[in-house]
């Protein structure tokens, strides 16, 4: 897509305040600007009463007991040395006109929207002459004329905004396997050299105590049908003999008998 022209700005005319007078029937004052040079053409346009008594005391260099307000902008823009290098009327929307203020001063130049009436005051109260300069098309054309401004290229637009970085998933979290239950051993009891073991059965068997002392075991099988029997038991001595103490609880077991001494 190929790019439109550029416009061009307009052209301005060189512009003096001729008159600021008040022509009845009308009840409000009338400013009248000039060209300088030909073919002098001139621009007119009514204003307030009060903008207009002002005005006329700036042109005329008519004095007042207590500076006006145009006078007191002149003063402070003196005294921040500020000078006013132009005014401008740009455009016209119905009966309204619209200005610019150019100043100049130790920071920069600037320019500044405002009212004509307050920019020709402003210029007929400084010391060294302002020029005053008028948009060509308010003289030649009719209606509305809006003001110029410089096309936008798009050189001149700001880089857009980088969009910001998504942040990174975290990576899943490990999750531990649950401790398995420890699984008991079986109880054993251990006295004087003899070890019991009570081992659990079907259910049919029932349970059972072994008895082993010195490497040879026995088993007594718990509410069979052996219990209440005498048994025989290996010991370092052959002679040694290991019963039941009751035939009613096969679980118990007697202690061992003396050496060299069966009981039955």
């Amino acid at each position: 897509m190929s790019e439109r022209p550029p416009v061009a700005p307009p052209e301005f005319r060189m512009a003096i305040v001729g008159d600021v007078n008040v022509t009845l029937p009308s009840q409000f004052p009338t400013v009248v600007l000039r060209e300088t040079e030909a073919p002098r053409r001139q621009l007119s346009f009514a204003v307030g009463m009060q903008d207009g008594v002002g005005l006329s005391h700036a042109l005329r260099r008519i004095p007042t007991p207590r500076p006006l307000t145009h006078e007191l902008v002149t003063d402070v823009l003196s005294g921040f040395d500020i000078d006013v290098v132009a005014i401008r009327i740009v455009g016209r929307q119905g009966k309204t006109y619209f200005a610019e203020l150019d100043l100049r001063g130790r920071t920069g130049r600037n320019v500044y929207s405002c009212r004509p009436t307050d920019a020709l005051a402003i210029a007929l109260h400084q010391a060294v002459p302002v020029p005053i300069l008028i948009d060509s098309r308010l003289f030649e054309a009719e209606g509305d004329v809006a003001p110029w401004s410089p096309p936008i290229r798009a050189a001149d637009l700001p880089a857009p905004e980088a969009d910001p970085p998504t942040p990174e998933a975290d990576p899943p979290t490990a999750v531990a396997d649950p401790p398995k239950p420890e699984v008991e051993e079986p109880a054993t009891e251990a006295a004087d050299g003899l070890t019991t073991q009570v081992v659990s059965g079907g259910p049919t068997a029932g349970a059972a105590t072994s008895v082993q002392r010195g490497g040879a075991a026995t088993s007594v099988p718990k509410g069979g049908a052996a219990t209440g029997g005498a048994l025989a038991g290996t010991h370092d001595d052959p002679s040694s003999v290991i019963s039941t103490e009751e035939a009613g609880d096969p679980a118990s077991v007697a202690e061992p008998a003396a050496e060299g001494v069966s009981r039955t």
